[in-house]
């Protein structure tokens, strides 16, 4: 009776310690968010649905060499916008996750409205 306790015990003890495979890939990442100016005066602005804009935008960082993580697309971030080109954002929002040794360089992009935000 007792080494079947014993057992049972150890069984829970078990269950209750299991491992968890954790996803490191961004574990080291920081994230921001950005906008596209109206008008389609970025260098990544392109017209299409939401990935294709958000494959431009990801191509655009990475070629000025920063490597995005992670990379999401917000539709209607914001419920208001103005219409002048260079000064006012479209409706959506892109979110990136970059390594967090690139948080300078991406500040020096241009990219519009950029920020730091929670992942």
């Amino acid at each position: 009776m007792k080494y079947q306790l014993f057992l049972l015990l150890l069984a829970c003890a078990g269950f209750m310690f299991t491992c968890t495979q954790v996803n490191d890939d961004l574990t080291d990442g920081v994230c921001f968010g950005f906008d596209e100016r109206q008008c389609g005066v970025d260098p990544f602005s392109k017209t299409g649905n939401n990935a294709a804009k958000t494959a431009a935008a990801k191509l655009f960082i990475e070629e000025n060499g920063i490597q995005v993580l992670d990379i999401d697309f917000i539709e209607n971030y914001y419920e208001a916008v103005c219409e002048a080109c260079e000064v006012c954002p479209e409706a959506y929002r892109f979110i990136i996750t970059i390594p967090e040794d690139k948080s300078e360089q991406i500040m020096t992009l241009g990219l519009f409205n950029i920020s730091k935000e929670g992942c």
